[in-house]
């Protein structure tokens, strides 16, 4: 039986052996970032079998149309095997704790590998159950060119040559606040041709600026001009691309695999694994294909890992909520059809 207790941060460091094994948004530095961007932190739990620590997370508060709710972006950890029985042990406990000290939480949003009756597909953002991560090869630019698939090799050893014909250099850059206008700019201009909404600039500057040392803004510019630029996250021996955009001038110059495959073995030579493209296309999110495709040239197969649920925690305001959501994703719908 898994028993959890509210734990500090120093708790969850000590559990994990420093806490370098854990994803960005489960570390501590992660707080700054999210109570920055408006989602204080709800609380941090340690579960415990026969004694020993054998799962962590940290949640964070959100709202979905006024119904609050928390997230433990990719949480929980797990210390030890994550089988059916202590993923669904795992939750149980936390619903009943919850349900004692907030009953005003009506779901949690988490991860987990098995899929069960007690969860069901997040509402408004899609998770991913497999992802990609660029080997970095301890810096070794032929080495991790070798490790890729031929379609991939190909993709980027053609990018990196029309890069360097075009002029085009790839770095880490240090923007201040003002200087960041130019990269939301691209942003922008990515989100009006991909077709998606971004956040508010702050999010990124946010992230950007509260995170430090655990944040990194990679960019690849054609003669001084920004083509294409990378919002990467590390934290222990893993970076993770966050964020991207890129332009027009992009697509001329190929210079996103190129910027892509670079940042990877840029912290190769740090020491880390590599880059995590962070998700892809599968049976579950088939969202993902198109984006999925591009990311899946990189690596000779794909990674599986915790996919994103929705708890119920107080069942009926959530079937209530869901039903809201979806009526008015059908009303929606119905008028873009009409136009």
């Amino acid at each position: 039986m898994l028993e959890i207790r509210p734990a500090s941060a120093e708790d969850i460091r000590v559990a994990t052996s420093g806490g370098s094994a854990l994803p960005l948004e489960q570390s501590s530095v992660w707080q700054k970032f999210s109570t920055a961007d408006g989602h204080p932190l709800a609380g941090r739990f340690i579960w415990e079998e026969d004694g020993k620590v054998i799962a962590v997370a940290s949640f964070y508060r959100h709202s979905l149309r006024g119904f609050p709710f928390l997230w433990a972006k990719r949480g929980p950890v797990w210390l030890k095997e994550a089988t059916p029985e202590r993923e669904k042990e795992l939750r149980d406990s936390l619903r009943v704790y919850l349900r004692k000290s907030d009953p005003t939480i009506v779901f949690v949003r988490m991860h987990a590998t098995y899929a069960a009756q007690d969860m069901t597909d997040p509402m408004r953002v899609i998770g991913y159950d497999r992802t990609v991560v660029i080997d970095g090869a301890r810096g070794d630019r032929d080495a991790a060119l070798a490790i890729m698939p031929k379609d991939g090799r190909r993709t980027v050893t053609r990018a990196r040559k029309k890069m360097e014909q075009m002029g085009g250099t790839i770095q880490q850059e240090f923007p201040s606040s003002t200087e960041f206008a130019e990269y939301y700019s691209m942003l922008e201009e990515t989100a009006a041709r991909d077709g998606f909404t971004p956040h508010p600039r702050q999010h990124y500057w946010n992230f950007l600026d509260c995170l430090g040392e655990n944040a990194r803004l990679y960019s690849a510019r054609v003669d001084g001009e920004l083509a294409a630029w990378d919002l990467v996250g590390v934290n222990g021996a893993e970076g993770t691309a966050f964020y991207g955009a890129s332009s027009q001038l992009s697509r001329q110059a190929q210079a996103v695999p190129a910027l892509d495959f670079e940042i990877a073995c840029l912290l190769g030579e740090e020491g880390l694994r590599g880059l995590d493209l962070m998700g892809i296309h599968s049976p579950r999110t088939p969202e993902l294909f198109a984006v999925g495709k591009y990311k899946s040239k990189f690596a000779a197969s794909p990674e599986d890992v915790p996919g994103l649920w929705d708890v119920p925690v107080r069942t009926l305001q959530y079937r209530a909520l869901k039903t809201a959501y979806k009526l008015r994703a059908s009303v929606k719908r119905s008028s873009t059809e009409a136009q």
